[in-house]
């Protein structure tokens, strides 16, 4: 099995390789954007849930704002939380922040009816280049309106989606190799039939003409090739059918001038003659090279007429008129032997 660029075989392969490693790379950018987007998703809601706990330990302690953390059954476990906590009074002023922001804000100023209609998610990055989903909400605290802001890092959730781009990036050169393997593969059963045309129509000669290339399936364009070729072969055979009966024939009609030329010269050579007994040897000879030539012009004709160069016009005639010239031809002809002979 040979490989080479310039059969159409492996351009289709190369094409086909191609076109679904695109596809596959379409597939892999689209799968981990679809499992970021479906992460953050799931991340926005447990910040939602999150949110209703804190608004529940959140109080005010001689004027400060505090935040219930006696439900850890163990100190060490309040290291382990995520949570990102922000909250302002009405005016943007901090009330609170803990320890994991580590001096950073989640999101400076107060926007315009942030947090008032629900949950405000935006995403942003720390000071420090820390990319977090931040949630918005206005809570009345002890009769106190406040300003809730609760984060996540997404980064978990980026490397989640870098892991997966990786695994199927490794995936995807072991499917360029098994889909260039299956695909040569088609395109080799599909160009089969086609290379038995080739084969087939490379051992036609002229005495073959009447091999025709066996037809499996007329529906399809490779049938309708075959069916192509064959009726090209068909006119290829009628062709030299013609062609040889065109060749019988002016063989067969140029041996009577011919003959009864060489007979007249012959004739005349073997003895001597006086000037106007070669003259009259020499006329005979120049009316049937007239009528040779007029034979040639009319055989020429019939080849054209026969290859569609010329259109034919059909017209009525006297059968008894033709006959007539030929009677007179016969009897030139006879004249001239009885002359020649006598």
């Amino acid at each position: 099995m040979t490989i080479r660029l310039s059969h159409i075989r492996t351009r289709l392969t190369l094409w086909y390789v191609a076109i679904f490693g695109l596809l596959f790379a379409a597939y892999i950018c689209s799968a981990c954007f679809l499992q970021y987007w479906q992460l953050k998703q799931q991340l926005y809601h447990a910040e939602v849930q999150d949110m209703e706990t804190v608004q529940g330990l959140l109080y005010f302690a001689d004027g400060q704002l505090s935040l219930h953390e006696e439900y850890f059954n163990r100190p060490e476990s309040r290291s382990l939380l995520d949570r990102m906590l922000e909250v302002l009074d009405s005016n943007g002023h901090v009330l609170f922040r803990n320890r994991k922001l580590d001096g950073n804000t989640l999101g400076g100023r107060l926007l315009p009816d942030e947090g008032v209609n629900g949950f405000f998610p935006r995403s942003l990055r720390l000071a420090d280049g820390t990319p977090v989903l931040v949630i918005s909400h206005v809570h009345v605290l002890q009769q106190t309106p406040v300003l809730i802001r609760l984060a996540y890092s997404t980064d978990p959730l980026r490397l989640q989606s870098l892991q997966l781009l990786g695994l199927l990036a490794l995936v995807l050169p072991i499917a360029l190799i098994a889909a260039g393997f299956a695909g040569y593969r088609f395109v080799m059963r599909v160009l089969d039939p086609l290379e038995q045309m080739a084969t087939l129509t490379e051992r036609i000669t002229a005495r073959r003409l009447n091999e025709r290339i066996r037809v499996q399936n007329a529906e399809d364009e490779l049938g309708h090739m075959a069916l192509v070729l064959n009726a090209l072969l068909e006119r290829l055979q009628e062709s030299f059918k013609k062609l040889q009966r065109f060749t019988s024939d002016v063989s067969h009609e140029l041996r009577t001038p011919l003959a009864a030329i060489r007979s007249v010269g012959e004739v005349g050579l073997q003895e001597e003659h006086d000037a106007e007994k070669y003259r009259d040897i020499i006329g005979s000879m120049l009316e049937e090279v007239a009528n040779l030539t007029a034979m040639i012009d009319t055989l020429l004709t019939i080849a054209h007429a026969d290859s569609g160069a010329i259109q034919l016009q059909q017209t009525t005639f006297a059968l008894i008129d033709s006959c007539k010239r030929e009677s007179r031809s016969l009897v030139s002809w006879r004249r001239i032997r009885n002359r020649l002979f006598r």
